[in-house]
């Protein structure tokens, strides 16, 4: 890959992981937000599966109107046992499991409901 190759992929996969941060701001569920890693994956292109897989979960949580904001994203990981850096193809089935039968109303209390 070219210098040019490669500043045109960096510039196309900022401006699909802003839509896709801007469509979390719009209501995405986790459920969604899964799917949407699923659907990306399922694509086999690698262009395309590294735009979702190498964005990091913390940001995606501060987006997501349901989840209430940074304290609650950073305190929703820190019950899934998942690192603040952590990718979203990093994430294990079992944590998906934890963040999706998440109460939205814990995050905010300080702890997640099982």
């Amino acid at each position: 890959m070219t210098l040019d190759e490669a500043l045109v992929w960096a510039d196309r996969t900022r401006a699909y992981r802003g839509d896709f941060l801007q469509r979390c701001a719009a209501g995405m569920s986790f459920a969604d937000v899964r799917a949407e890693l699923a659907r990306e994956s399922d694509l086999g292109l690698s262009d395309d599966t590294d735009r979702l897989n190498g964005l990091r979960l913390l940001p995606v949580l501060e987006a997501m109107p349901s989840v209430g904001g940074k304290v609650a994203s950073r305190r929703l990981l820190a019950s899934a046992s998942l690192p603040g850096d952590v990718h979203l193809a990093e994430v294990s089935d079992e944590a998906w499991s934890l963040l999706l039968g998440a109460s939205p109303t814990a995050y905010h209390s300080g702890g997640v409901a099982s």
